[in-house]
C-alpha cells in the first residue's frame, strides 16, 4: 500500500511537471518580434506597437507615435542592417507585463534589445517600450 502511494506521487508530480511550461518555449508574439527583428522590418514590429511607444536608441529616449516609431526603426535597420536576432530571455508578470531580451545583430555590431508588452484595448499584447543599446 505504502509503494502504490508513492508510485501515484511520484506520477502525479512528473504529469505536473511534464504539463508546465518551459522558458524555452517562446510566446507567438514574440516570435513573430523575433522575425521582424531578423528581418530589419519596421513596419512589421510598427504591427505589434501601441499608440505610443517610449523608445530608446542608446543614450536617446523619447515617446512617439506608432508612426513616429516606425520611421526610427527604419532608420535604425539602414544604418544597422540585420544579421540575426537572439532571443536571451522573456517572461510575463503577473500584471500581465511581457519583455523580451534579445540580441540583434547587424553588421556592424550588437546590440542589447529589451521589448516590453503589456495588453492592448483588445486584450491583445502592445508593444508599449523598446530599448536596444550597442554592446
Amino acid at each position: 500500500m505504502r509503494c502504490s502511494v508513492f508510485i501515484f506521487i511520484g506520477l502525479i508530480t512528473f504529469y505536473s511537471y511534464a504539463q508546465t511550461p518551459t522558458t524555452n518555449e517562446q510566446n507567438p508574439f514574440f516570435r513573430q518580434i523575433q522575425l521582424a527583428f531578423t528581418q530589419g522590418s519596421s513596419k512589421e514590429i510598427a504591427k505589434f506597437m501601441g499608440t505610443t511607444i517610449e523608445i530608446k536608441l542608446n543614450e536617446d529616449r523619447g515617446n512617439f507615435s506608432k508612426n513616429q516609431a516606425e520611421i526610427i526603426l527604419r532608420d535604425f535597420f539602414k544604418k544597422n542592417p540585420p544579421k540575426n536576432f537572439e532571443v536571451i530571455h522573456q517572461s510575463e508578470s503577473t500584471e500581465k507585463i511581457s519583455y523580451l531580451i534579445g540580441n540583434y545583430q547587424s553588421t556592424d555590431g550588437i546590440f542589447k534589445t529589451l521589448i516590453k508588452s503589456k495588453p492592448g484595448p483588445t486584450n491583445q499584447l502592445q508593444i508599449y517600450s523598446l530599448e536596444i543599446t550597442r554592446e
